[in-house]
């Protein structure tokens, strides 16, 4: 059986006394996590309309949720909001201290941070506090880290990632002598530690390719592919600048916005718009979106090369362009490009370019910087530049090369970042199921790493 395969079945057993002892090293036990825990309990949401539960940034208390653990935060010292004395009282929140382990109970499930400051946390995280005599916290941190993948097995829900707290008092698990838990630790501690540093690196890399992407995109869409050409002032801020040739025009002048209801049902192909990757089969969206409705009546039918945007997640550039025929929510726009004035493609490429919006920002209404919704008759005011047609097909064809190479790139550090990922899993896995013999006699740095 296989180390992974290991932690997998301790989770699936469910009660740690019935895993065979002889899975692990001599001395080892495997015991369930409410016997090692001198305190686990959750927190609570004081309410959000009462100004007077919560402080700016420079008083109160922090107030921990998953967005200020998730990623790659391995300890929370700042939080988003912070709650006041009274917030504390009105929703019951014990204050934590200092060296709390935090555990995700729901949406980002399994994930672990450590506080470096006192602070209080919302319902969907569990605060534990091991017995040291026990379990060493740096070890419990670790080795709830290398149940990540198994623990949806777990969830209640067949929709949501959630766990109860009596469901994460009775994760069964392995528990090493102390001073090899103290050996675990500082010798993951070393090897993780240059493994989180490739990974870094790379996120970084990453993140400069998204940055290049964005450049491009926006230099082609301005003309800047054009050197030499005599340009002229547009007076729009985003734009400033375009090719003598080409033209300014609201988006009504290239574009009709389509409705057509798919009532009586006549399309059955359903669309789905997702960001970084157009509109896709509804089936291939993965866990992302809302479930769609059973009554296709309700849809609007979209035809081949409309331009779709979801209203609600325009400006974080949810939009693309179909390449076949099918159906979409009602809450997406579909437009039609007017063929003498718009070639699809280069309309596409405005829908996604960051600068044109964040100028259509502005008009975002909703919640500040999570579903704004921009709403059409503002949407259809807007200028953007127009290109002869026949430059605009020119100018898709070279984006698209050179898009094409930056994506190149990025997928090979996608696939970098997760093999690092896979590779410290798989360190982590293997030691604390005693699969990797540490020698106590030899420096942590000096052990080799396996492959």
């Amino acid at each position: 059986m296989g180390t992974q395969d290991s932690l997998a079945r301790i989770l699936s057993v469910g009660e740690a006394e019935k895993l065979p002892e002889q899975q692990f090293p001599q001395g080892w036990e495997v015991t369930s996590l409410k016997y090692v825990i001198n305190s686990m309990h959750s927190g609570g949401t004081p309410a959000t309309s009462n100004d007077n539960y919560w402080e700016k940034s420079e008083g109160g208390i922090p107030w921990v949720t998953i967005s200020d653990m998730s990623g790659d935060n391995q300890y929370v010292t700042n939080t988003e909001k912070n709650v006041s004395q009274a917030g504390i009282e009105a929703a019951s929140l014990r204050i934590l201290p200092e060296d709390t382990l935090l555990f995700a109970m729901y949406a980002s499930l399994g994930e672990t941070a450590i506080l470096n400051t006192e602070a209080v946390t919302n319902q969907a995280i569990l605060a534990l506090i091991p017995n040291e005599n026990y379990c060493v916290q740096e070890y419990l941190n670790i080795y709830l880290q290398s149940l990540q993948p198994y623990l949806p097995a777990l969830s209640a829900s067949n929709t949501q990632n959630n766990l109860s707290a009596e469901r994460v008092k009775n994760i069964p698990i392995i528990l090493p002598p102390i001073p090899i838990q103290q050996r675990i630790v500082s010798f993951l501690n070393y090897h993780t530690t240059r493994i989180d540093a490739l990974i870094e690196r790379s996120q970084k890399l990453l993140k400069l390719q998204d940055e290049k992407r964005s450049a491009v995109i926006h230099r082609a869409i301005t003309g800047e592919f054009h050197e030499g050409t005599e340009l002229k002032k547009t007076g729009v801020p985003w734009i400033n600048e375009i090719p003598e040739s080409w033209a300014l025009k609201p988006i009504r002048a290239v574009v009709d916005r389509r409705r057509e209801e798919n009532s009586p049902v006549r399309e059955t192909h359903m669309l789905s718009v997702v960001r970084g990757k157009g509109v896709i089969s509804y089936e291939n969206r993965s866990a992302s979106g809302n479930k769609a409705s059973d009554d296709l009546e309700k849809y609007q039918i979209v035809h081949k090369d409309d331009i779709v945007a979801n209203r609600l997640n325009l400006l974080i550039g949810s939009s693309g362009i179909a390449r076949k025929k099918g159906i979409c929510s009602p809450e997406y726009y579909v437009l039609k490009p007017k063929k003498s004035e718009a070639y699809p493609d280069y309309i596409r490429y405005i829908f996604v370019d960051s600068r044109f919006l964040k100028w259509l920002s502005r008009y975002g209404k909703g919640i500040k910087n999570l579903r704004e919704r921009v709403y059409y008759q503002d949407l259809r005011t807007e200028h953007i530049p127009i290109p002869p047609r026949d430059e605009q097909i020119e100018i898709v064809k070279k984006l698209d090369d050179e898009l094409d190479q930056i994506d190149n790139i990025k997928e090979k550090l996608l696939a970098l970042i997760s093999l690092l990922k896979e590779r410290r899993r798989a360190l982590i896995t293997k030691t604390v199921t005693g699969k990797l013999n540490l020698s106590e006699n030899e420096s942590q740095e000096g052990q080799e790493l396996p492959v």
